[in-house]
């Protein structure tokens, strides 16, 4: 399969569609973006001129960016679901997406429809042919899978300090198994089974996060005082 890509100030671009119920065939100008790590996100302005939050939307809680909110690509979405979604001459179905509700930054913007991301080309062995302006694809055995769901602990941790190895609970999903097991934003994680905060990375932390039914004690400083929590992982859908 090939996608015909177009540079637009550099970077590339491709036409495609999307259809969802009463709207099979809605015409799109997608970013190639093999950097974001979702299905796709969907402009505001292509959002509401297509009625897609009554057509499409799945999830009406607004995940927020946090520690990027000033950030010109920062993201403020909702959840949604398409029937179809095409990008050149590749069609995937059933896809869950993001679907923007900035009023600035890029995905504020009506020069483009949204972003198509990494959870698609993933699924495929990729060929960057920019100088014949395409990118060719060829499906792997992943690339007719269901699309899995979104589905999170409920913790955002961001890390900072002079080595990055602070963690802090800037948000918690309320309603999540986060909330349920008491954490509460400003929590710093200074431990995790038996390790100090210096011993791991952001991405180990969120890792072991992401597992359900793993089991983790974790220590915690609140305003001066030290806290254990035995964690079960438990986790929630943010498609639903």
């Amino acid at each position: 399969m090939m996608v015909p890509v177009i540079f637009d100030n550099g970077i590339p671009h491709a036409y495609g569609s999307i259809g969802v119920p009463t709207k099979p065939d809605i015409p799109a100008y997608f970013v190639v973006d093999f950097g974001a790590s979702e299905t796709a996100t969907l402009t505001s302005p292509f959002v509401k001129s297509n009625d897609l939050a009554r057509l499409a939307q799945t999830n009406a809680t607004v995940n927020r960016p946090v520690g990027l909110e000033n950030q010109f690509f920062a993201q403020n979405n909702v959840r949604g679901n398409l029937q179809r979604l095409t990008i050149g001459h590749l069609t995937v179905n059933n896809v869950p997406v993001n679907m923007s509700v900035n009023t600035k930054g890029a995905y504020a913007s009506t020069n483009f429809s949204g972003t198509v991301g990494e959870t698609i080309y993933s699924r495929y062995h990729c060929y960057l042919d920019y100088s014949n302006y395409r990118v060719i694809l060829e499906p792997t055995p992943e690339a007719n899978k269901p699309f899995p769901e979104r589905e999170t602990y409920g913790l955002t941790l961001l890390a900072s300090g002079a080595d990055l190895h602070t963690y802090t609970v800037a948000a918690v999903r309320p309603g999540s198994p986060a909330e349920a097991d008491g954490f509460q934003k400003g929590d710093v994680i200074s431990g995790e089974d038996g390790k100090n905060a210096s011993e791991l990375t952001l991405r180990e932390l969120r890792d072991s996060l992401s597992h359900a039914g793993q089991h983790h004690t974790l220590e915690v400083q609140r305003s001066g005082e030290r806290q254990t929590k035995n964690v079960e992982v438990r986790l929630v859908s943010i498609e639903r």
